[in-house]
């Protein structure tokens, strides 16, 4: 008690304390903050639910407007294609297996559980393996219940839905319900899987045949050569993976996958263009041999082709490498021009342009000019704005392009834009094959029909009112 006196009579004794305004709303919020943390996980998971699910349809209809716009052509000829030249006798099959899927969902699920069974695929085991070792996982769901959403085809990821999710998902059902979506769908995962394990077969025969010419002592390999086959066909997978544009991503970014594939149109596809390259310089002999073989084949089969026809007339090419149209086959005097470079082009001419920034600051406009640019004219560049417009604004999503059309008024090439105009909208969110195909026959009827069979090929066709004439260059 006396101690008690004593404190009481130092605070009668003390000055008065200086007031403070404190806004009334303050001890509002730290009554809402503490009774927030009382309320239940589970509740605040339940009010919360709506608003994840809003976000997820928003992500949803990004990723059904990306589905559609790669749809109606066989796209998998322009995401095999560095393959394809040095393994044609795996590539023809599965083109036939490709066009069977288009008629026939029946046949596409058949052979994937062929493929996925170790009865009728004795590799499959050394793929799971593989893959457990942290290899490239080439095969791709077709489609349906699967158990994670960043194992589906990066294209058609629409069609693919979480196992067990019962969640409201409209344009999940939507995608699946639109014949062109499907059947492009898994025409696409058809003839990738099946012509990426034919490969993946073939390697690993020819490893086990180079370990027993090992074992038999008919080959002798240096030790720093040795084959393990396991780790062998673990980084085999990753260079087949990477080659056929399913780029590896990082853990963290896995269950993000929805999110990044709403924002980005291939992400996965260029980040697989740049990293099939490393392998180039692998430690193990016959992952690099193999790597080599590939690139060097590819380019030099599309270059050879592209030049070739040049030498005999048949069309012509732009050599200028500051060019964006550059090592592209130009017809009807730069009218028209094909990319035959499997998503490679644009990463030429990023390393052309920022070359001509080292070396001259200079660059060529596009044939189709833009933002004022006269046809052919040399203007001054940046490495940022090069590098940029390479890989930024053309490696968006159709879902974001939409939004800075809508927000800028300016389409992709600098042109004006009616807003308001819903035909306009709908051309511009069309299938991509579809477009290039209708344009080159609009504007050079039926001698442009080749161009638009190349294009629902899977062939970038550009077509163009405006001339490339050789003054100007």
């Amino acid at each position: 008690e006396r101690k008690l006196d004593t404190e009481e009579l130092a605070v009668r004794l003390a000055d008065e304390p200086t007031p403070t305004r404190t806004p009334r709303i303050e001890a509002t919020d730290e009554v809402v903050i503490e009774q927030l943390r009382f309320i239940p996980r589970s509740t605040r998971e339940k009010l919360l639910a709506p608003m994840k699910l809003l976000g997820l349809n928003y992500l949803d209809f990004m990723n059904f407007l990306r589905a559609n716009k790669a749809s109606v052509d066989l796209s998998y000829l322009r995401q095999q294609a560095m393959l394809m030249a040095r393994n044609p006798r795996e590539f023809g099959p599965s083109f036939i297996d490709a066009l069977k899927a288009t008629w026939s969902d029946d046949y596409a699920r058949s052979l994937d559980d062929t493929l996925r069974s170790v009865k009728t695929n004795p590799v499959w085991p050394v793929y799971e393996d593989a893959v457990a070792r942290g290899g490239g996982d080439f095969l791709r769901p077709l489609g349906g219940e699967i158990e994670a959403q960043w194992q589906a085809a990066e294209e058609f990821m629409a069609l693919s839905r979480i196992k067990g999710d019962t969640r409201f998902r409209p344009f999940l059902k939507a995608a699946e319900h639109i014949p062109w979506i499907r059947i492009s769908g898994r025409a696409h995962v058809t003839g990738m899987n099946s012509m990426n394990m034919r490969i993946f077969q073939k390697w690993h025969k020819e490893l086990l045949n180079l370990n027993d010419q090992v074992a038999k002592k008919t080959t002798v390999l240096d030790e720093y050569d040795a084959i393990h086959i396991p780790n062998t066909m673990r980084d085999l997978s990753k260079l087949l993976a990477e080659m056929s544009g399913r780029g590896p991503l990082p853990e963290g970014l896995k269950k993000w996958s929805v999110g990044i594939n709403a924002l980005f149109f291939s992400l996965r596809m260029t980040i697989g263009r740049f990293s099939s390259h490393r392998h180039l310089a692998s430690r193990n002999a016959f992952v690099r041999r193999k790597a080599w073989e590939n690139h060097l084949t590819g380019y030099a089969l599309y270059s050879s082709v592209i030049m070739a026809g040049r030498q005999m007339g048949l069309w012509d090419v732009e050599v200028d490498p500051r060019s964006s149209d550059f090592m592209k086959i130009q017809l009807f005097g730069g009218r028209q021009t094909i990319d035959v470079w499997a998503g490679l082009q644009p990463l030429a001419v990023l390393v052309g342009r920022l070359s001509a920034v080292i070396w001259s600051e200079e660059h060529v406009a596009q044939t189709k000019p833009i933002r004022g640019q006269k046809v052919g004219q040399i203007i001054p560049v940046d490495p940022l704005s090069a590098a940029g417009q390479t890989l930024g604004r053309n490696k968006v999503s159709p879902g974001i392009q939409e939004m800075l059309v809508q927000w800028t008024g300016k389409d992709f090439n600098g042109d004006e834009v009616d807003r308001k105009n819903m035909l306009d909208f709908f051309r511009r969110q069309s299938p991509i094959a579809v477009e290039e195909a209708y344009e080159a026959i609009d504007k050079f009827g039926l001698t442009g029909l080749p161009a638009a069979v190349l294009a629902e090929l899977g062939q970038g066709v550009r077509s163009h009112d405006t001339p490339r004439w050789t003054e100007i260059d």
